[in-house]
C-alpha cells in the first residue's frame, strides 16, 4: 500500500519534470540562445548568436557541448514520456536523466568559462536554473518512492553484503584520486615568456598558485568534491550501509569530478592535460559505472522487499 500511496506525487513530480524539459527545448531552439565570440581584429571581436541546434557552431569553434546539451535535453523528453506512458513517472529511468540533467547544468556554465560574462545569454542562464529545478525535482521522486526505512536497512536485506562491498571499492577509487591529486604534477597552468613563448607550470590540486595566476578554481573544486565523496564513503561503510546512505550527493560529486577533469582541455587543448589528469578522468569514470551498478543493485534491493512485504 505504501507504493500506492506514493504514486501520485511521483507523476506530479514526473510530469513537473516533463513540462520543464519542453520549456528547456523551446529556449535551445531560440535563434539567439547561443552567444559565440568571433575575432574581427587584433583587438575587437563581434558576438554571434545561434540555436543550440545549429551545427556550424562545432566546425567554427570545436565547442560540441550546445549539440549535446540539445541532444541530452531529447533524451530527458523521451525518458519522461516513456516513464508517464507506462504511468510509472521517471521512476525507472532516474539514474540517466539525473546523469543527463547535471551534464547540462555543467555544460551551460562553458559559456562563462570559455569566453566570459559577455557572452552569457537569457537562454543559458534559464537552461541552468530549469536543470537545477528538474534535478531538486528528481531528488524529491527519489526519496518520495524509496522510504528512509527501506534505504537504511542495507544490513538486513538481501544482496547487502554485495552493496558494502562495492562501496569498499568505490572508496578505494576515491583513496586513489586523491593520490592523484596531490602528486605535483597534476594541474598544467599556461605561462608566456618576454619573447610570447608558450610554457606549462605544473602544481598539485589543492596549490591555490592555479588560482593566483589564472583565475582556475577547478583543481581546488575537483579536490574538495574527492574530499566530500571520500568521507561520505567512509560514513556509510563506518555505519554498515555503504553508499546507500549517500547515493545522490556522491554519484552528483562523482559526476562533476568526471566532467571538471575534462576543463584542461577544453581551456587549453591536449597540452593543457597531464598523465594525473588522464587517470583522475579514467578512476572517477570507473566509480560512477560502479554507483550505477550500485544504484541497480540497491532498486533491485528494494523491489525485493517491497514484494516480501
Amino acid at each position: 500500500m505504501g507504493q500506492k500511496r506514493n504514486d501520485r506525487p511521483v507523476m506530479a513530480a514526473s510530469v513537473w519534470i516533463l513540462m520543464i524539459t519542453i520549456a528547456m527545448l523551446v529556449l535551445e531552439m531560440l535563434p539567439d540562445a547561443l552567444k559565440v565570440p568571433f575575432a574581427s581584429g587584433p583587438h575587437s571581436y563581434v558576438i554571434s548568436t545561434y540555436s543550440y541546434f545549429n551545427l556550424s557552431v562545432a566546425f567554427a569553434t570545436a565547442d560540441l557541448s550546445p549539440n549535446l546539451t540539445a541532444g541530452l535535453t531529447i533524451a530527458i523528453l523521451l525518458f519522461c514520456s516513456v516513464g508517464l506512458l507506462k504511468r510509472r513517472g521517471i521512476v525507472p529511468y532516474r539514474l540517466p536523466v539525473f546523469i543527463c540533467s547535471s551534464v547540462i547544468v555543467v555544460f551551460c556554465f562553458f559559456p562563462l568559462i570559455r569566453y566570459g560574462a559577455d557572452c552569457l545569454s537569457f537562454s543559458t542562464c534559464a537552461l541552468a536554473a530549469l536543470s537545477l529545478l528538474s534535478i531538486a525535482l528528481q531528488a524529491l521522486i527519489k526519496f518520495r518512492f524509496t522510504p528512509l526505512k527501506t534505504k537504511l536497512d542495507v544490513k538486513k536485506r538481501r544482496g547487502g553484503h554485495i552493496i558494502r562491498i562495492i562501496s569498499f571499492v568505490v572508496f578505494l577509487l576515491q583513496l586513489t584520486m586523491m593520490l592523484l591529486e596531490i602528486l605535483p604534477g597534476g594541474v598544467k597552468i599556461p605561462s608566456y615568456s618576454i619573447s610570447g613563448e608558450k610554457e606549462f607550470l605544473t602544481y598539485p590540486y589543492y596549490s591555490l598558485e592555479p588560482v593566483a595566476k589564472s583565475f582556475d578554481l577547478f583543481p581546488l573544486v575537483i579536490m574538495g568534491l574527492t574530499v566530500v565523496i571520500l568521507i561520505l564513503s567512509a560514513v556509510g561503510l563506518i555505519k554498515k550501509q555503504g553508499l546507500a546512505l549517500f547515493q545522490i550527493p556522491v554519484f552528483t560529486c562523482s559526476v562533476l569530478v568526471f566532467l571538471f577533469s575534462f576543463m584542461p582541455l577544453v581551456e587549453h587543448g591536449m597540452e593543457g592535460l597531464s598523465v594525473p589528469n588522464y587517470c583522475l578522468t579514467v578512476v572517477s569514470f570507473l566509480s560512477i559505472g560502479l554507483q550505477g551498478f550500485l544504484e541497480l543493485r540497491v532498486s533491485s534491493c528494494e523491489s525485493g522487499s517491497e514484494s516480501a512485504h
